[in-house]
């Protein structure tokens, strides 16, 4: 008996696959696409809203366009930014 502590069948340790479960990358910016085109349609750029909404100007311009487009689905307001 070593003093490493449990293991699962593969080795691996609770901690490590804590760590695999999480979401690998960069978090998903969370942004409602109804208020992007509201402010759009008040007319404000991309860039104003951006500002106005603390999101990035290409995430802005992703979500804008995914909802004019009607390319979202269920994950409305789940974009990468």
């Amino acid at each position: 008996m070593s003093g490493r502590g449990p293991r699962d069948e593969e080795g691996a340790t609770p901690t490590r696959l804590a760590r695999a479960r999480r979401a690998a990358g960069r978090p998903r910016s969370k942004v409602p696409p109804d208020l992007i085109l509201e402010l759009r349609r008040q007319g404000l750029s991309f860039r104003e809203i951006a500002r106005h909404t603390g999101c990035g100007y290409g995430t802005v311009r992703r979500a804008y366009w995914a909802s004019e487009l009607g390319a979202i689905g269920d994950e409305a307001g789940s974009f990468v930014g």
